[in-house]
């Protein structure tokens, strides 16, 4: 008995929407949001296809949208095979500033080193500049904190102790930076709260 007209659309628009899945699929690995190719949905979807070309229907419309349905995919194949074997040669676009960019970071680590074992020979015998105090920085929290409230911002995921730990760290490199001891003031510009550095005096 044949198929309900009403059931082979229906078909149709899964096998459809199944493609176009595949579709984003492969781009999400081509992109680098995924670490596998999609091979398995890529099967399955190459299975309902088999399926598709063994039913035989009468309807015109179903065996056009059939017919485009199974072109596209072989389109679609053809594209993703010639990425698949661009990226195995390394020629893939995507590839390749991922090589260069772990390049420059190996590089980076590497001068960092070389720059830390200078600095530790330079500085040896030289005290660590002073941490700030506790009193210090849940001040500064608080102002923070008052800021962004005045301002409609959320603060509820700002604590004390990650808001303290960011500050501990960047100080140091402030005072480097400007050869000088800073202190940080809560400013509100543009809309934003954030710290400014400003040298202290005495």
């Amino acid at each position: 008995m044949r198929r309900q007209e009403p059931s082979e659309a229906a078909d149709l628009n899964q096998l459809e929407e199944r493609l176009e899945l595949l579709k984003i699929a492969f781009e999400r690995y081509f992109s680098g949001v995924d670490r596998v190719p999609p091979v398995r949905e890529q099967a399955s979807v190459r299975r309902a296809f088999r399926s598709l070309l063994r039913l035989k229907s009468s309807n015109s419309v179903y065996r056009y949208r059939a017919s485009g349905l199974r072109q596209r995919l072989a389109v679609y194949e053809q594209h993703w095979a010639r990425i698949l074997r661009a990226i195995e040669d390394g020629s893939y676009t995507r590839v390749v500033a991922e090589g260069k960019r772990r390049q420059r970071e190996e590089m980076r680590k590497m001068r960092d080193a070389r720059e830390g074992r200078d600095t530790s020979a330079a500085t040896a015998g030289k005290s660590s500049p002073p941490e700030r105090s506790g009193g210090e920085l849940r001040q500064l929290y608080e102002q923070y904190v008052e800021a962004r409230r005045v301002m409609g911002q959320g603060t509820g995921r700002v604590s004390y102790e990650a808001l303290a730990a960011k500050l501990q760290r960047q100080i140091p490199k402030l005072e480097a930076r400007h050869g000088v001891r800073v202190r940080l003031e809560v400013v509100t510009e543009h809309g934003k709260v954030r710290f400014r550095a400003r040298p202290q005096r005495g």
